[in-house]
């Protein structure tokens, strides 16, 4: 009767809740990225990679589906796939600076106060 196909899948990568999930088999990447409560401000959406079981790399561009609503883009997604969502190289970047910043402030620090001995 009302039985739903639960099939699940691996989400990683820059999304708000990366994991396993147990999704209706009528679920798309879409639908999925949705329920991990969306991708992150870092994700790079134009690089999405499914890795299905057999090792293929099945290469999306979901930013190109958003703009164009063209649903042919977006291949359906199969038991034991992993979806990685990457991120993107400005964002690490900027945290990387973000993290020299505040270490040069605590090595600014510790010499003044060497200076104040």
């Amino acid at each position: 009767g009302d039985d739903i196909l639960l099939v699940t899948v691996n989400l990683w990568g820059h999304v708000q809740r990366p994991g396993i999930y147990s999704i209706p088999s009528a679920y798309g990447l879409i639908d999925l990225i949705s329920s991990a409560g969306g991708p992150s401000q870092t994700a790079r959406l134009s690089d999405v990679r499914i890795i299905r079981k057999n090792q293929q790399v099945v290469k999306v561009d979901v930013e190109k589906y958003i703009k164009t609503g063209n649903s042919e883009i977006l291949p359906p997604l199969q038991p034991g796939d992993t979806i990685i969502v990457s991120g993107s190289i400005y964002n690490i970047f900027t945290e990387i600076v973000g993290i020299m910043r505040d270490l040069a402030i605590v090595a600014n620090v510790f010499l003044i106060a060497s200076r104040i001995n």
